[in-house]
């Protein structure tokens, strides 16, 4: 395991996030970054990063799941095979 890097984010509008460098594909924005440059359509992030979840998008869009407008890394299969089960296991 690699030590986890926490750095700062400068967004557009001058704000600065946190920034988890936790070694996946840069997105901008960390995964549970609940801030509105965390949006699919932000403009407060470069146009390559918005590059880059778009296509994750149109993939996972493509493949039958729904995103979440507010989380670009959240998403939701269309056609859930048990939408009213609640799966309590321990996973280890």
């Amino acid at each position: 395991m690699y030590p986890i890097k926490f750095s700062k984010r400068k967004l557009k509008n001058g704000d600065v996030v946190p920034f988890l460098d936790d070694g996946t594909l840069d997105m901008y924005t960390s995964f549970d970054l609940f801030n509105p440059a965390s949006n699919h359509d932000t403009d407060l992030i470069d146009e390559e990063y918005l590059i880059k979840r778009n296509y994750m998008y149109s993939i996972l869009s493509k493949h039958g799941f729904n995103g979440y407008h507010n989380e670009w890394w959240h998403y939701t299969l269309r056609n859930e095979p048990f939408p009213d089960t609640y799966f309590n296991f321990d996973v280890e």
